[in-house]
């Protein structure tokens, strides 16, 4: 064997093993970049189901404030759901 091919089996080598290296390194990459994935996934959900609870819980109270409101004045009540019905009606049979 000559020089350079000794020196080119030597280079080849290293870039095996250099590649080896670089392998192994992407592999770490991606499996912390996969549990910093799967973290943020549950902080999201986890916010989204909060802002879901907030979200019901002033709904409910709405509910229930406009229950209370009917109660105090029926008549009143009564006169707007009319009114909603009748322009409701008229936008969607006006063609």
């Amino acid at each position: 064997m000559t020089t350079k091919d000794k020196t080119s089996s030597a280079d080849l080598e290293e870039l095996r093993d250099d590649l080896q290296v670089l392998k192994q390194d992407f592999a770490q990459i991606i499996n912390h970049l996969q549990a910093d994935g799967e973290s943020r996934v549950q902080q999201l959900k986890q916010t989204a189901q909060e802002k879901f609870r907030d979200v019901r819980a002033g709904a409910a109270q709405q509910v229930e404030n406009l229950g209370e409101r009917v109660q105090e004045r029926p008549v009143e009540s009564l006169l707007v759901a009319f009114g909603v019905g009748l322009v409701t009606s008229f936008l969607l049979t006006r063609r």
